[in-house]
């Protein structure tokens, strides 16, 4: 039986989609479970002071430049979302 060169390059370019997707899916749920080990108070955000525990913090030069930049909405707490934004925005 001979193969379609066509079909087999669709069946692997979409397994890569797939595998990417739980790749992120994964990293995704990773950053979800770290914000929420130092989400001291389970509101679901992070305060500077729960801010400052994470690793993201340590790695950075100014912890408290990088919340004020990541706090999208000014709320003086940071989001998941808001985090991850900045993060790509700054690659």
């Amino acid at each position: 039986m001979k193969l379609n060169p066509l079909r087999s390059k669709s069946v692997h370019l979409t397994l890569l989609l797939v595998a990417a997707a739980l790749m992120t899916a994964c990293m995704s749920h990773r950053m979800e479970q770290k914000l929420s080990d130092h989400d001291t108070n389970g509101d679901g955000y992070l305060s500077m002071t729960e801010f400052k525990t994470t690793r993201i913090a340590r790695k950075v030069d100014s912890p408290e430049s990088f919340f004020h930049l990541a706090d999208a909405n000014n709320d003086s707490l940071l989001s998941l979302d808001e985090i991850k934004s900045h993060i790509k925005e700054n690659k």
